[in-house]
């Protein structure tokens, strides 16, 4: 969510969580800690394997240049560990 507000004050470019096409939106969570480790959400455990890149389809898609607004700062390649259930809200630890 920091990312989603950093982006309208910064830049004036509005995105909302399901536009961003994550899998998950987190608040609070500094992304590259998890970075090489294991972690939970819910029910379920992840590997944080690298941190995402932005793709230009997104402003294709969307017809708004988020791309370069998006470099260093566009979210956390996970492996599934062990699937689950997340909910709103879970909280997000280390295992």
């Amino acid at each position: 969510m920091e990312t989603l507000d950093a982006l309208r004050r910064d830049h004036g470019l509005t995105l909302e969580p399901h536009e961003s096409r994550r899998n998950l939106t987190t608040q609070g969570v500094p992304l590259n800690h998890l970075v090489g480790r294991h972690f939970r959400v819910g029910e379920v455990v992840l590997f944080g394997g690298r941190l995402n890149v932005p793709c230009k389809y997104l402003d294709d898609l969307l017809g708004r240049p988020l791309f370069n607004p998006l470099l260093n700062r566009s979210g956390l390649n996970c492996r599934i560990i062990k699937g689950g259930t997340i909910r709103p809200g879970d909280v997000i630890e280390p295992v």
